[in-house]
């Protein structure tokens, strides 16, 4: 009868593991905080609406010649459309001074006018009217960046902007605070020496003015808020057009009642009152 030996079991390696099974073993990775867009910036954080100030002098006055022109070969101004591949990126920096330009210089045309009449008509002093000022900046900045978010909601609602992704409410500001730079040279050609020789002829002058100032930024409004509003029929999506030519005629009413408040705030008739008489 044959024994077996006490022994103690040997211990056997296990064999070494393939490239597939080391890659297969379950990794701890570290969480990473969620990174915001824009920047890494909160939207209700300076630092986020810092990239829509990004521009330089040369950005700003190459948009501001594409507002004063309306005819120039580039019809749309900051929106993606088969005729303008690649857009002009929004910006405030030029909405926000060109708008301030043109309420300090139609306050300024408008104070010069007064004191021609006030010195050929009335022989009286001008009496400053600095209401005026307080009155221009509430009608104009309300105008710059208040209507274009109430144009984008109604736009965004009736879903006229499906086929614009990169129509943002900084775009319509954008948009509506470069058309504004048409009221600079409307301020300086409206201050008329001849004002007091001939009342009649340069009211007639100033209304003129006034209107081409007028036709020139509807027909910039027009040309970049019709990509948006009233689409090709040739567009991917079929959209109705009927509320984008709506939308878009009240956009231009709304622009001419503003260009004639423009006209009788600051250059109405001085045939016989100073403009302090007569606001």
């Amino acid at each position: 009868m044959s024994v077996i030996p006490d022994t103690e079991p040997l211990w056997v390696e296990p064999p070494p593991q393939t490239p597939q099974q080391q890659t297969a073993q379950p990794q701890y990775i570290q969480p990473q905080a969620p990174v915001a867009q824009n920047g890494s910036h909160s939207i209700f954080s300076l630092k986020y609406y810092a990239q829509y100030f990004n521009v330089d002098t040369a950005d700003v006055l190459q948009r501001s010649v594409l507002a004063l022109n309306p005819f120039t070969t580039r019809q749309v101004f900051l929106f993606h459309t088969q005729d303008n591949p690649d857009p002009l990126l929004p910006d405030l920096y030029g909405p926000f001074w060109i708008t301030s330009s043109v309420i300090f210089a139609l306050f300024f045309a408008s104070s010069v006018t007064g004191v021609i009449i006030s010195k050929l008509v009335q022989h009286t002093n001008y009496e400053y009217r600095f209401d005026l000022l307080t009155g221009a900046a509430s009608m104009l900045y309300s105008y710059t960046f208040l209507w274009p978010i109430g144009l984008w909601a109604a736009a965004h609602y009736l879903g006229l902007l499906t086929t614009q992704p990169n129509a943002t409410i900084t775009s319509f500001v954008s948009l509506y605070g470069y058309s504004n730079i048409i009221w600079i040279p409307v301020a300086i050609l409206a201050v008329a020496p001849l004002d007091g020789l001939l009342p009649k002829f340069t009211d007639l002058f100033r209304w003129f003015i006034v209107l081409l100032g007028c036709a020139f930024s509807s027909i910039f409004l027009a040309r970049n808020l019709r990509a948006l509003f009233i689409p090709d029929s040739t567009a991917a999506v079929a959209i109705d057009r009927k509320p984008g030519a709506i939308l878009l005629g009240l956009s231009l009413l709304v622009h001419g009642g503003i260009s004639v408040a423009v006209k009788f705030l600051f250059f109405a008739s001085h045939t016989t009152k100073t403009p302090a008489e007569q606001i």
